[in-house]
C-alpha cells in the first residue's frame, strides 16, 4: 500500500511548537487508508497456532 507524500516542512514545524508547549513527542501521523482485513496485507499463522495480520505502508 502507498499513501501520500507527507508535508514533512509542516510536520516539522508543528512538532516544534508542541515541544515548546510542553506536549509530549509525535510518534505517528494519521493518514485515511481504504484497507481492510480481506482486501489488503497479509495474514500469518503462527507456531502457536494465533494469527498476525501484516501490512507494508509506504510514503514516497
Amino acid at each position: 500500500m502507498t499513501v501520500s507524500q507527507l508535508d514533512l516542512d509542516k510536520l516539522q514545524q508543528e512538532d516544534l511548537i508542541d515541544e515548546q508547549n510542553g506536549e509530549p513527542p509525535r510518534f505517528g501521523y494519521p493518514e485515511k487508508v481504504a484497507i481492510t482485513l480481506t482486501d489488503g496485507g497479509v495474514w500469518q499463522t503462527l507456531s502457536d497456532g494465533s494469527r498476525i495480520w501484516r501490512v507494508r505502508i509506504f510514503s514516497p
